[in-house]
């Protein structure tokens, strides 16, 4: 008998060790388990859902359905759920930034024909079509650099930037405006990063590069005497203006059809 006893105390034990080993699993159902006196082993799938405060079989009488259940768990924070890009979603997508494509070409279109108002009309339907474009965001940069609105021209490119560091004309439109407020010396870092990375092949680049180094070298030598603003072209910065602009034009001459 004594044996027994220790036998079922024994097995009592491992019971309750593993119930709380599956309590500590599932914490979620701690709570409800503790206000509804049920054991976590005859936990039920009505349980869980009611332990989520979401009954799988509410109706729409209460604004909620199994698909309103689905989307409220989403919408939360969760260790047991995890977004999944479904093929429905990723078509979704891929029809998203085609649409944003044709509207990009479509302003483009406008811009040739210097139709600038319909141009903005047609970006502002290719971000709402993909928020994130770094194309359509780069384009209305340049748009907003076209009438002169730097600070506005600014933000596009810095968040062109921001969701594609690799973007040559978001980075040359950013360098581009700094130069425009009097920051030189931001704009020629800009440039310089530009043409030592990604941008090693755009001659857009190494042109306001050498635009740039040729702004400083004036600016030196009108800091100076008229001797010396007689020999600026023998100042370094003016030797480098000279070579960044021949560079882009031998870049512009050999370009190839299609990029590197």
């Amino acid at each position: 008998m004594i044996e027994e006893a220790a036998n079922s105390d024994s097995a009592l034990g491992r019971r309750d060790s593993e119930r709380l080993q599956r309590q500590r699993s599932m914490p979620h159902l701690i709570r409800s388990s503790r206000d509804s006196s049920i054991r976590s082993q005859d936990i039920t799938p009505e349980t869980y859902y009611n332990a989520l405060g979401r009954s799988p079989r509410r109706t729409s009488s209460d604004g909620l359905g199994i698909a309103g259940s689905v989307a409220a768990m989403q919408s939360g924070t969760s260790v047991y759920y995890t977004r999944v890009q479904t093929r429905i979603g990723q078509q979704r997508v891929l029809a998203q930034r085609a649409l944003c494509s044709l509207w990009l070409a479509t302003a483009e279109s406008f811009v040739v024909l210097e139709r600038f108002d319909e141009a903005g009309n047609a970006l502002s339907e290719a971000l709402l079509a993909w928020p994130e474009s770094p194309e359509a965001l780069t384009m209305r940069g340049q748009l907003e650099l076209t009438h002169k609105e730097y600070l506005s021209a600014l933000n596009e490119f810095h968040a062109a930037v921001s969701l594609e560091s690799s973007n040559i004309r978001a980075s040359v439109g950013l360098a581009r405006v700094e130069y425009l407020l009097g920051r030189w010396d931001v704009a020629l870092g800009l440039l310089k990063n530009v043409t030592r990375a990604h941008g090693w092949s755009d001659p857009e680049a190494w042109y306001w590069l050498g635009r740039l180094e040729r702004e400083v070298a004036l600016e030196q030598a009108s800091a100076d005497s008229v001797a010396a603003r007689e020999e600026v072209a023998q100042l370094p910065t003016m030797k480098r203006a000279l070579e960044y602009t021949t560079y882009a034009l031998d870049l512009e001459s050999s370009q190839p059809v299609r990029p590197f």
